[in-house]
């Protein structure tokens, strides 16, 4: 298992910014939000992906995962994971965060397997967010399950609450193909807040996973990028590490 945060957290801060949070507070990964406003997008020159491929070897601090806004309902979706693939390759990363959209599951499975076949031989794996259309994590499951890929889950913690399910529920659902588990925490009008101080079932959903013998990675997303008035991301960053080693 290995814990670290998304930088959603701290949208648009320099590379040097997040190697030097993650080296002090501890976090072992990192997972790079890919946008047009973060320093980190898909117009980078290849010198400039050696550059921040380097930034981060050279602190021992590994990119997990890129979080794209890749939708499987997009009409372009083999195009738009071409380039996030292209992307990740010179950044040296395994794994694209994809969003099922608002398609069916059948559509969604088969959008996902056509988008996987762009990444074949890349050394890059697609893995599917419990988000849009698809919160409950047996959407998730049947989109992997039909698309015959080899592609993996992102279980978000939120939307088990908003899908009305329990961390077993989800686990159960997911575990077989479960990359990451996405942890948060909400108040009751979901502001972003630390984690343990809200009403999301963190410290559950952790033990959760690890009695299940879940491997993968445990990434903090706060959602800072969206909420103004979201708790400041150091501190919340702190109890988020805290709360999973507490639980782990």
């Amino acid at each position: 298992m290995y814990v670290g945060f998304s930088t959603l957290g701290c949208p648009g801060v320099s590379i040097s910014h997040v190697v030097a949070l993650a080296v002090a507070s501890g976090a072992e990964i990192v997972q790079l939000r890919i946008a047009h406003d973060e320093p980190v997008n898909l117009t980078m020159s290849v010198a400039q992906r050696d550059e921040v491929r380097s930034i981060f070897l050279d602190n021992g601090v590994t990119v997990d995962s890129l979080a794209t806004y890749i939708r499987l309902d997009a009409p372009d979706v083999v195009d738009q994971t071409r380039s996030h693939v292209d992307l990740a390759v010179g950044l040296g990363v395994r794994r694209l965060r994809v969003f099922p959209g608002n398609a069916t599951v059948d559509e969604a499975a088969a959008a996902l397997a056509a988008a996987d076949a762009v990444a074949a031989d890349s050394g890059v794996t697609l893995a599917v967010e419990t988000h849009d259309d698809h919160v409950r994590s047996t959407d998730v499951a049947a989109i992997l399950d039909r698309s015959g890929t080899a592609a993996t889950a992102v279980w978000d913690i939120l939307h088990t609450t908003t899908a009305d399910e329990t961390p077993a529920d989800s686990y159960a659902a997911l575990r077989d193909r479960l990359s990451e588990l996405q942890i948060k925490d909400v108040d009751d009008v979901r502001r972003p807040v630390a984690p343990g101080t809200g009403v999301l079932p963190v410290a559950e959903a952790i033990r959760t996973a690890r009695e299940g013998g879940f491997t993968g990675s445990i990434v903090f997303e706060h959602e800072a990028k969206w909420h103004a008035e979201a708790d400041p991301f150091g501190p919340a960053l702190a109890m988020a590490l805290r709360i999973v080693r507490d639980n782990w």
